[in-house]
């Protein structure tokens, strides 16, 4: 599954020196536990009753906000305030991109999640810089856009799943795609200052 496969990716860069671009800031036992939590908490199904309609909440969904929460505690007022506000821009985005998908006949073959986490991955590192405000912003973003869905879905007598394994998808896929858009754009000033250091010295 997808959010299996970046998951490992995740861990695997964790543990091999990829540390400050994962947590910049956050306490790392808090990244270590969630790394290490969430294979188990993603095949945890919670039963819960929602306005007398039932609902399965899949255990990945409280974790990963448990984790941006605390992230978010680590943020001061105005870095806090603008990762919600890009939250609810990104849940926005989701719900307008979900129902394209919903009307547009074929559109659920062409890998709709992949391509929203693409767009998500892009966009958010354009409003916000680091990884806890990145974190929180996309939890916050899918958490409402998932709160939206499945109202929908339980108010038409269907039974829902409130974080399952595409919600993870979608936000693995987005915030380890952030942040590798974050770290290369880091990146290309300090590449293209050395290759002008070399130029000049080659000149001189």
């Amino acid at each position: 599954m997808t959010a299996v496969s970046v998951w490992l990716s995740a861990v695997i860069l964790w543990w091999t020196g990829w540390r400050r671009e994962m947590a910049e800031g956050v306490p790392q036992r808090i990244i270590t536990l969630f790394l290490v939590s969430w294979p188990f908490a993603v095949r945890t199904s919670i039963a819960l009753e929602w306005g007398g309609h039932e609902l399965a909440l899949n255990g990945a969904l409280p974790l990963t906000i448990g984790c941006a929460v605390a992230g978010a505690i680590r943020l001061d007022g105005v870095k806090w305030g603008a990762s919600v506000a890009a939250g609810m821009l990104i849940a926005s985005i989701v719900l307008f991109l979900d129902k394209i998908v919903e009307l547009l006949p074929g559109a659920s073959d062409a890998n709709p999640i992949g391509i929203e986490a693409a767009l998500l991955a892009v966009l958010t590192p354009l409003l916000l810089r680091t990884a806890p405000e990145q974190g929180v912003a996309l939890t916050a973003g899918l958490v409402l856009a998932e709160a939206a869905s499945v109202y929908w879905i339980v108010q038409s007598g269907w039974k829902a799943t409130a974080g399952g394994w595409d919600w993870s998808a979608r936000w693995w896929l987005a915030f380890m795609g952030a942040r590798l858009v974050s770290a290369v754009a880091l990146w290309i000033p300090s590449f293209a200052k050395n290759r002008l250091w070399r130029k000049g010295g080659e000149r001189s």
